[in-house]
């Protein structure tokens, strides 16, 4: 589901109300799972809010971990207070970080949480209480790739979450299938790993790929 408008003013396309430039939910199923606003203070969906922040921001959310769900932040012009609605709703926070650091946090019940970002922006973390079924393995079940903001025309933020310490690779490729940048390659701890792509490249479509030796995951980069 996509929304954009020119102006910021609070509108409702089909089950999507946001004041942002730009907004996108996506689902499985019935359940919301990811999406993210540019230049954005609420983003609701069925008249329920998402998130909501006391200045508008750029940022995109991945749930679909539910046991870690992730919220980028891009840069901005101050801090803001940002609530957020976890999925499922009846999730609790254990736990917050950004950029892997230790992050205050209010638990407002009902699966929502409300937490400060600086303005530089990063990646958030929240440990919820959600137990996540093991088939897929430890290392599958959380390798996590996500860009904010996307589309961009400078530089993107990527944000990925390494549930055990190892080896990992990130790069970024054409859409012919070649490398033009590598921005991780070696051991990492465990926990999130923020990355920045600034790299000056013609507009067009590219591919983040993050590699470790259990799982990969991938994000399409949009350059303007």
């Amino acid at each position: 589901h996509l929304a954009t408008q020119r102006d910021p003013a609070s509108r409702t396309a089909d089950r999507v109300t946001t004041d942002a430039a730009f907004a996108a939910v996506g689902r499985d199923g019935d359940a919301v799972t990811r999406w993210g606003v540019v230049r954005g203070a609420d983003l609701r969906w069925d008249g329920a809010a998402l998130v909501e922040a006391d200045a508008p921001l750029t940022l995109s959310a991945d749930f679909r971990n539910p046991s870690f769900p992730s919220l980028t932040v891009a840069p901005s012009d101050g801090g803001a207070t940002v609530t957020l609605q976890l999925v499922p709703s009846s999730a609790t926070p254990t736990g917050a970080t950004l950029d892997g650091a230790a992050l205050a946090y209010e638990n407002l019940g009902a699966g929502r949480v409300r937490f400060v970002v600086p303005a530089a922006g990063g990646t958030v973390g929240i440990e919820t209480d959600v137990a996540v079924s093991g088939e897929a393995g430890p290392g599958d079940a959380r390798l996590r790739l996500g860009a904010t903001p996307n589309p961009s025309a400078g530089a993107v933020r990527l944000a990925l979450d390494l549930p055990i310490a190892g080896a990992v690779r990130v790069a970024v490729y054409d859409a012919l299938g070649r490398r033009v940048a590598t921005l991780a390659d070696g051991p990492r701890p465990a926990g999130p790993l923020a990355l920045t792509w600034a790299a000056i490249v013609p507009a067009g479509v590219y591919l983040a790929v993050a590699e470790t030796e259990r799982s990969r995951a991938t994000a399409r980069l949009v350059r303007l």
